[in-house]
């Protein structure tokens, strides 16, 4: 199909669109497809966006569960950042909390956030961070 006499501008029409199609996909279909995937093979453990509201639940005092806190700094981030504890037992149904310290090292003001990730990502519905 010819979009111009000139076959310069059909190819540069057509790599144009082939661009704007490759980066539509990559937002539209590959983000969801990521999550989908993560979901199915059970990694990338997301804990959940909305606000926490406590629920009246028992205390299981028969079954303990060792909680491991790993913290990790991103190359370009020269912070030092760490859990209090590293890790914790638990009993389920009971509320627990534990407190990650940062301290930044430069005289340069800096912004950062903490992005949880849960594994196995089925325990991710019961971490709330707040």
């Amino acid at each position: 199909m010819r979009l111009s006499q000139d076959p310069t501008i059909d190819t540069v029409a057509k790599l144009g669109a082939v661009s704007v199609a490759m980066f539509a996909f990559v937002f539209v279909v590959m983000v969801p497809l990521y999550n989908v995937l993560c979901d199915a093979l059970g990694i990338n453990g997301k804990t959940s966006s909305e606000a926490y509201t406590s629920v009246v639940s028992e205390i299981d005092e028969t079954r303990s569960i060792k909680v491991q806190f790993i913290a990790t700094n991103n190359d370009g981030m020269p912070w030092a950042f760490a859990p209090d504890v590293t890790e914790m037992v638990v009993h389920p149904g009971a509320a627990n909390d534990t407190v990650f310290y940062a301290a930044n090292p430069t005289t340069a003001s800096m912004i950062a956030q903490a992005i949880p990730s849960v594994s196995p990502s089925r325990a991710a519905e019961f971490f709330h961070k707040t």
